[in-house]
């Protein structure tokens, strides 16, 4: 006796579509027969409705599961042979059903479309292109012929040297008034050597054609070369020349000649010189002066972490011709010894008149009472720790001597500088004697 067989029940499932897509058409929807918990699948395969339409895009259709049915879709991850593929699965339930899609999307396109309008872009300028070299405009009504110039390497287009006419455009096209800006291309969207147009057009409903022509000329750019000149790092220090990135990234060295457009930032044509100096001295503002630049040069100099760095930047203006610079280094003042300068002994007379303190110091610092000091005054008050500046002085005084002998306290002179070091900068204690 053989296996006894055992009944299986099977349930219908239809899949159908809900709905259309313009100039598509739909097939693989149909009837499945499985039993209970089987996992079910279709492909959907939508067509144009002929060779005159096509999909340009997979969300020209879309496929959704209705409501209250229970379908997985998944979209095409391409146009395949002109189709949109769709993959749509379904878990069979315990009762025969109807699964709904609904059909979205706009569909199929035309596969061809009708130029209204041909624009040529004729162009005559020297070392340069033009690009799109044609426009084609399938809707009527109003638009734009957009174009650009595109010169060679170390080529720029100055708008006054290049003529852009509509002559050849059909009267139909009504072509307005013709605007430019500056313009970058290829791999540098920031190198503003280029121009590009735009000429607002009315597309007629019949079709028809026209030209715009291009003349002039690009012209080369001029070189910039920064040589080493006398620029060398100083005994005890050093000297870092910096040279300009240009607008595209590319980098420049010393004595190397680099072309350099009109139409570039500032940046591509600066130099900074760097100098650092010991720990024990310290720089000021025209302790390096560097001429040797073009007319026309923006100078800089900064003063940097508490004396220990002169920053010099050079802004070379605009190129009018192939230059050359070398740069000259006069370093007469150069670096100076850090100190806290070397106040003699103050006498003050019996009045307490004012006394003039000279800076002989070159480094910031402060000037603080020392003992013994309830009469004295500096900068006319009392009591008080006064700020030590290079350059500037400071004043002592104090109040009526009315003891009747010679009286004596201190100032101390401390640098706030973190930087300096040295004996010359060590707290210094200056005595202050006043007449009896």
């Amino acid at each position: 006796m053989g296996v006894v067989p055992t009944t299986v029940v099977n349930y219908n499932t239809t899949l159908q579509l809900s709905g259309a897509a313009p100039q598509s058409i739909f097939n693989g929807a149909n009837t499945s027969i499985a039993t209970s918990g089987s996992n079910i699948s279709w492909a959907i395969f939508v067509s144009p409705l002929n060779s005159q339409y096509a999909f340009d895009n997979i969300n020209n259709v879309t496929l959704t599961q209705a409501t209250g049915s229970n379908l997985s879709v998944t979209n095409p991850p391409s146009i395949t042979d002109g189709q949109l593929v769709f993959l749509i699965e379904h878990t069979v339930g315990s009762n025969n059903s109807v699964q709904t899609l609904n059909i979205g999307g706009d569909g199929a396109g035309l596969a061809f479309t009708i130029a209204l309008l041909t624009v040529n872009i004729i162009d005559t300028v020297s070392n340069s292109i033009v690009t799109p070299a044609s426009r084609i405009f399938t809707t009527a009504g109003g638009n734009e012929v957009e174009f650009s110039t595109a010169v060679q390497d170390n080529y720029y287009v100055n708008d006054a040297d290049i003529t852009v006419s509509v002559a050849g455009m059909p009267a139909s096209t009504n072509p307005g008034t013709i605007a430019f800006e500056r313009s970058g291309t290829g791999t540098c969207s920031a190198c503003e050597d280029n121009l590009t147009y735009t000429i607002p057009i009315t597309v007629p409903l019949i079709a028809t054609a026209g030209t715009v022509t291009l003349n002039g000329l690009a012209t080369i750019k001029y070189t910039l070369q920064l040589n080493q000149g006398n620029v060398v790092a100083p005994t005890g220090g050093t000297v870092q020349y910096a040279m300009p990135v240009q607008t595209n990234g590319d980098t420049t060295t010393v004595g190397s000649a680099f072309y350099n457009s009109p139409f570039d930032a500032a940046s591509t044509r600066t130099a900074v010189i760097t100098y650092t100096c010991a720990t024990t001295e310290i720089l000021v503002d025209n302790s390096y002066v560097i001429s040797g630049f073009p007319t026309g040069t923006t100078p800089t100099e900064v003063l940097g972490n508490e004396g220990g760095n002169l920053v010099i930047t050079r802004v070379i203006p605009i190129l009018t011709a192939n230059t050359t610079v070398n740069p000259v280094v006069d370093s007469t003042v150069g670096a100076a010894t850090a100190t806290l300068g070397s106040t003699a002994t103050i006498q003050l007379n019996a009045n307490g008149d004012i006394q003039n303190i000279s800076s002989t110091w070159n480094v910031s610092g402060s000037v603080a009472p020392g003992a013994n000091s309830s009469w004295l005054f500096l900068n006319s008050s009392f009591g008080a720790t006064i700020p030590l500046t290079p350059g500037v002085s400071f004043t002592v005084s104090g109040q009526v001597n009315t003891t009747g002998a010679i009286r004596a306290t201190s100032i101390i002179l401390e640098t706030t500088n973190n930087r300096v070091t040295g004996s010359a900068v060590a707290p210094k204690t200056i005595i202050v004697n006043q007449d009896a």
